[in-house]
């Protein structure tokens, strides 16, 4: 019998004559089972000897802690014998938490959540890790059970005496603060509904500091998304409004010269307004409601408030663009204006007026002065610029781009008037895969170039030649951007610069057409064909549409997949590093797809047979390989192979309409299941947690393996 139990999958060999259980949880199960008989026999296992085995005491904690290596064991002996050994999780709950799975008792349970909760002043100071394991706590009172702890810690919150002594003051503010977090964050991770009534009364509570209504706003939206959750966020982001105009008003124009600022904070209301712009903003605002709480270039930004005002622009339907635009042009105002319009010379003051094509107000006249670059501190000029940037490129994606690009133009050159490059849009930085521009991209980038130029001969006619020289190479690379937004046979073009060798043509024709009527617009056209007209010497840094060795890589990369698809394990991790190449200029390129298809490299395969002979080879590499995790774990570095092996679970564990299962068996006559050993799936596991962060996506992957 004992050569037979030794023979089962329960143990493995790992030497001549020796075996040892296959997984720790074997044996942390088989002796729980043990100790929990022992306990309920005749002669049982007295309490104080099991506490003396499982609880270690500390000289600078209250309590004594489980070992870690003594963790599932004990776990598994409060699965077997819960009555009998209440004590553990009484000891140290944030220690067994990670293995509530295993603890299915209702009153264990209670008694766990309370224990967090009683230390969380502890638990959220020190190392949470317990956290990002996967966890179950659930038992029929934790709704009510997570509600009064919520309400009583907010509660406390708002009632607390100012005129206590400091010390306590904010001793006690503290721990209040530390048990509605963590109430909090176990609110998040039941996705109980019942729980959206009392998380929104925390975000409603303005006693409450502003990064704890952030966490009960995303929160309350995890919980439920019925439209009494939606309209109570609405009215909280709608009582805000206040804020923004208070903080707004201090920031412009009058205080554009003073470079004193304070540094950026993450306690401010403004990170709340950010938040629930997040979470509201394009599916339940309008336009009307969202755009009042804009502030660009605003000072004492932190850092969520800047990344909703940057990517505001996105969210915009196209209805509402001419709308952004008339809200980005009086933000510019806002910011450009100065006392009087001889402040400054006729460079950076008011230039020789006039209307712009479409009867706005032209850059230069008197209803609009700009203040120069240099004068304003150089965060809220960047800011500035981003902002301007996005809601550029986002109207000329609209339908009425065409009747936009006047508008956009002189958005833009404001930002060009100084030393610094701006970076190109992703709307007119498009070509297809032989390196040509489609007319469509090429017609609008060269209307923007002349209302560019239009707009800079308003502005100051005398410094003609610096505008049309800033035009044309006031330019940077344009932002990375998905491949997804592209339409098939396009790829990114790198432009540098907005006229080209081949523009000079159009160039020389528009200076003779704008010479009768507009002489300084000719002039400037002139000059820019003159520049252009020549093709410069081809440098190291300058942009290529072909590439010598591309027939070569293109070679070396099919090889690669054939003997990926052989079980070559080396060439499939290579052939998903150089799918970041870009096979038409060799130029690596960012990856930012989640489908390998999108990957730059992927255009020399048609997606269908890329996706399927991927499956194969994506299936030999994870049954042959693992994650290496030995040579880069704790590493500031990416290995490879590691990365392969995220690439090919991700092409297995997805199916190709894009739609997610829960289970990898759910479906497979829409998603044939991958020919891998299950063992195989957990030697990714350290690979697909270190890419996995908060990408929603990866995780999914790490709870199919």
């Amino acid at each position: 019998m004992v050569t037979e139990t030794l023979a089962t999958a329960v143990f493995t060999r790992t030497g001549p004559d020796r075996v040892a259980f296959a997984h720790s949880s074997f044996a942390a199960f088989l002796a729980a089972r043990h100790l929990a008989a022992r306990a309920a026999g005749p002669a049982p296992i007295p309490r104080r000897q099991l506490e003396s085995f499982f609880l270690v005491d500390a000289p600078d904690e209250d309590t004594a802690a489980i070992p870690e290596h003594l963790r599932e064991l004990a776990a598994w002996l409060l699965a077997h014998a819960p009555a009998r050994t209440q004590w553990l999780a009484d000891a140290d709950p944030e220690s067994l938490t990670a293995h509530t799975f295993v603890v299915t008792d209702p009153q264990i349970r209670r008694i766990l959540v309370d224990g967090l909760l009683v230390r969380a002043e502890r638990i959220e100071l020190a190392d949470r890790a317990w956290q990002h394991a996967r966890w179950n706590l659930h038992h029929p009172g934790l709704a009510d059970q997570l509600t009064a702890a919520l309400t009583t810690a907010s509660r406390d919150l708002h009632s607390q005496d100012r005129h206590l002594d400091e010390q306590h003051h904010e001793g006690g503010h503290w721990t209040q603060q530390a048990r509605l977090t963590l109430a909090l964050r176990l609110c998040a991770e039941t996705r109980l509904p019942a729980l959206a009534d009392a998380v929104l009364d925390v975000v409603e509570n303005k006693a409450v500091p502003v990064s704890l209504r952030q966490l009960a706003a995303s929160t309350a939206l995890t919980l439920d998304t019925t439209p009494t959750t939606i309209t109570r966020l609405r009215a909280v982001l709608r009582d805000l409004a206040d804020v923004t105009d208070r903080l707004g008003a201090a920031a412009v124009p009058g205080h554009v010269a003073n470079h004193d600022r304070a540094a950026p904070t993450d306690d401010s209301p403004l990170e709340l307004v950010a938040t629930l712009l997040g979470l509201l903003w394009p599916a339940h605002l309008d336009f009307a409601e969202a755009v009042v709480h804009l502030r660009p270039g605003m000072p004492n930004l932190g850092m969520r408030y800047r990344v909703e005002v940057h990517a505001f622009a996105e969210g915009v339907a196209d209805d509402d663009v001419a709308m952004l635009v008339e809200f980005t042009e009086q933000t510019l105002r806002d910011w450009g204006a100065v006392e009087t319009d001889h402040d400054f010379d006729g460079g950076h003051g008011a230039g020789s007026g006039g209307e712009g094509g479409d009867g706005e107000t032209a850059p230069g006249s008197a209803d609009w002065v700009w203040v120069p670059q240099h004068l304003m501190h150089p965060t809220e000029a960047a800011e500035l610029r981003t902002f301007a940037l996005s809601v550029a490129d986002r109207a000329l994606r609209s339908p009425s781009a065409r009747s936009l690009v006047g508008r956009v133009a002189r958005m833009l050159l404001w930002f060009l008037r100084s030393s610094d490059r701006v970076r190109i849009l992703a709307v007119i930085d498009v070509v297809r895969q032989d390196g040509s521009e489609p007319d469509a991209v090429r017609d609008l980038r060269r209307s923007l170039v002349e209302e560019l130029l239009r707009a800079a001969c308003a502005v100051s006619p005398a410094y003609r030649p610096y505008w049309t020289y800033r035009v044309l190479v006031g330019w940077r690379d344009a932002m990375p951007q998905p491949r997804r937004g592209l339409a098939d046979g396009l790829e990114w073009g790198h432009r540098r610069r907005l006229l080209d060798h081949a523009d000079a043509d159009w160039a020389f024709s528009q200076a003779r057409h704008h010479r009768p009527t507009d002489p300084v617009l000719a002039a400037a056209f002139h000059d820019a064909a003159e520049t252009v007209s020549t093709p410069p010497e081809p440098t190291p840094a300058e942009s290529t549409t072909t590439w010598d060795e591309a027939a070569t890589f293109a070679a070396a990369q099919r090889a690669r997949l054939q003997r990926a698809v052989a079980g070559d394990t080396t060439a499939f991790w290579t052939l998903v590093k150089h799918l970041g190449v870009n096979p038409a200029t060799g130029r690596w390129e960012p990856i930012v797809e989640r489908d390998v298809t999108d990957f730059v490299g992927a255009a020399l395969w048609d997606p269908p047979e890329l996706t399927a002979r991927l499956r194969e080879a994506a299936a030999l590499y994870v049954t042959r390989e693992h994650d290496h995790h030995h040579n880069w774990l704790g590493l500031e570095s990416l290995d490879w192979r590691a990365y392969a092996g995220v690439v090919a679970v991700t092409v297995l564990l997805t199916p190709p309409t894009g739609a997610h299962h829960h289970r990898r068996h759910d479906a497979p006559d829409a998603h044939e299941e991958p020919d891998v050993p299950d063992h195989c799936w957990r030697h990714w596991v350290g690979a697909l947690l270190e890419h996995a962060g908060r990408d929603p996506d990866t995780q999914r992957l790490v709870g199919l393996c």
